[in-house]
């Protein structure tokens, strides 16, 4: 689902940058966007949002923002990469970013939760985090290039839609893989996740740890890559 548009229903009693601020005012919530998304990292800058639900344009049920959920930016990153990370934080989005949660989470909100032609999986679920994994691999973005990829004239890049997301091949899957090695990459993603949660933000990372973190994902991609 897109994230909320921020601005008042008029388009003229206020705009993104009135409800938005390093100032906590109103129904706060920390806020996020696109700009600060990265691979498996949100790296929050102390914006809060004042979360004007009735007053909104386009506003989103609270109950997404604070679920578990996978944070998608919209937009790609270069050469049409998908940019996603994890958010346990309860972050608040506008919609820049799309966010993904189980749809047990929304039940009794009225969002919409049956699409035609899309099935619903049985319990048990994947875990969020193999979503995760999934979205940031190399076949997801070979599968956007080749069928969903616009591009500009800035570059290769192009907007990603929930359909789309809806459209990519998360399934559940009986693995050849050793049930020993998809618990390691789990695990893997359960750990960055930590050190890039409000538990543990990244800006306070050791410099060795700064150094090895880009490496930390080459290995979660590479297992991904590998199992899939």
């Amino acid at each position: 689902m897109v994230g909320a548009t921020v601005h008042s229903k008029d388009g003229k009693s206020f705009k993104k940058n009135d409800v938005v601020s390093q100032i906590e005012t109103g129904n706060s919530h920390e806020f996020i966007d696109g700009k600060t998304l990265n691979r498996y990292e949100v790296r929050w800058d102390g914006r809060y949002i004042d979360y004007r639900r009735d007053e909104m344009y386009g506003p989103i049920y609270p109950e997404l923002f604070e679920s578990e959920k996978v944070l998608l930016r919209k937009r790609t990153g270069e050469d049409e990469k998908l940019i996603s990370c994890y958010d346990p934080d309860k972050y608040y989005c506008d919609d820049t970013v799309l966010a993904i949660t189980y749809y047990d989470n929304l039940q009794g909100t009225g969002a919409q939760l049956i699409f035609e032609g899309y099935d619903r999986i049985a319990l048990p679920y994947p875990s969020i985090l193999y979503t995760l994994g999934i979205l940031n691999s190399s076949l997801i973005t070979y599968i956007f290039k080749l069928i969903h990829a616009t591009g500009t004239l800035q570059g290769s890049y192009s907007d990603v839609y929930p359909q789309q997301v809806r459209d990519f091949p998360i399934r559940k899957i009986s693995f050849s893989t050793p049930k020993s090695e998809y618990a390691r990459l789990v695990a893997d993603l359960q750990e960055l996740a930590m050190k890039t949660s409000k538990k543990g933000r990244f800006a306070a990372l050791s410099a060795l740890q700064v150094f090895i973190f880009p490496h930390f994902i080459s290995r979660i991609d590479n297992g991904f890559d590998h199992v899939i």
